[in-house]
């Protein structure tokens, strides 16, 4: 197992590139640690907002080692314009029960840190020690240890809940290392934390799909299957996991098919909070302005806003 930081911003790239789900960066030689990662390695995520400082915003486990690929990212700002691009699937985002700031740490560490002399690392090492202008860093098992120890996250009750439920098999390394980092000469063991996880109520969801006979709220369609049942998707206007943390309830979801479900998420498509029409950014789209299929006393003109204002207008 192989540790990295993510060093990032509160906002992200929007949907399609939420905070904790998936990295993304140009395929180039500035970002070739991008190719590092593989499955059941552990991202760190930090991040700075705006005119702020660093801190600690969760956890989570790579899912899938690096893909190229010649779509940009949602959102790609300074990033636009490059052939190809690294993307990597993430999974499994806890969220630190405290944001402690990277300089903290920094700061409380550094006799630690100065003798540990890591390679490629997320800070600098001259001087002050101080956060690193890069996108992704690697992180020395030494260093992941006081990092452990300072935002008094139980790694191990973690690592070894989702890798229960998961479908990642560890690598050769984990057995080993772990060995090491819980045996005698290491940290202390915390034996208490409070860690924050998404937990869906997917029966929720369930129960929208059966009051509205799996009809997409767009386009009104039903998916048949061979087995005579139909399909379709629960899509949450404001997101539970990343930097918008919205609930799991059902004036937050709204039924759609797969097609639709995709324009929702990287913000193609909308609904007017004040007349419920439909809005495309494709104009000539044959449901822009259009009303719903069907409507629902049940849906919070809120979040449509907050959809309309967060997603589709960015």
């Amino acid at each position: 197992m192989k540790y990295f930081m993510e060093l990032t911003n509160p906002i992200h790239g929007g949907e399609g590139w939420d905070l904790g789900e998936k990295l993304w960066s140009p395929e180039k030689g500035t970002w070739k640690i991008m190719q590092e990662p593989r499955a059941g390695d552990i991202i760190i995520h930090s991040v700075k907002p705006k005119g702020g400082r660093h801190h600690f915003f969760g956890i989570s486990i790579v899912r899938t080692s690096c893909k190229s690929l010649k779509t940009a990212p949602p959102k790609p700002d300074k990033w636009i314009g490059y052939e190809t691009y690294y993307q990597i699937d993430l999974q499994d985002l806890s969220y630190f029960a405290q944001e402690k700031s990277m300089q903290g740490f920094l700061d409380e560490y550094k006799l630690q840190l100065d003798k540990i002399k890591p390679q490629h690392s997320f800070y600098n090492e001259k001087g002050r020690l101080q956060p690193s202008q890069k996108y992704l860093a690697t992180v020395s098992s030494k260093v992941f240890q006081l990092l452990m120890n300072y935002l008094d996250f139980n790694f191990y009750s973690y690592l070894s809940s989702n890798h229960k439920n998961s479908n990642i098999a560890p690598r050769v390394e984990d057995e080993e290392e772990i060995t090491t980092f819980n045996g005698g000469n290491s940290l202390p063991t915390r034996v208490t934390t409070s860690v924050s996880r998404i937990i869906r109520n997917t029966t929720i969801i369930k129960e929208l799909k059966t009051k509205y006979k799996n009809k997409c709220q767009i386009c009104g369609k039903q998916i048949k299957l061979p087995n005579g049942s139909f399909y379709s998707e629960g899509h949450h206007l404001k997101k539970l996991g990343g930097t918008y943390k919205g609930p799991d309830i059902p004036s937050n979801i709204i039924i759609v098919c797969p097609n639709h479900h995709t324009e929702f998420d990287y913000g193609s498509i909308a609904i007017d909070p004040k007349t419920h029409l439909i809005v495309d950014i494709d104009k000539s789209s044959e449901y822009n302005g259009k009303p719903l299929a069907y409507e629902r006393s049940n849906l919070d003109n809120s979040f449509l806003a907050f959809h309309l204002k967060n997603i589709y207008n960015q």
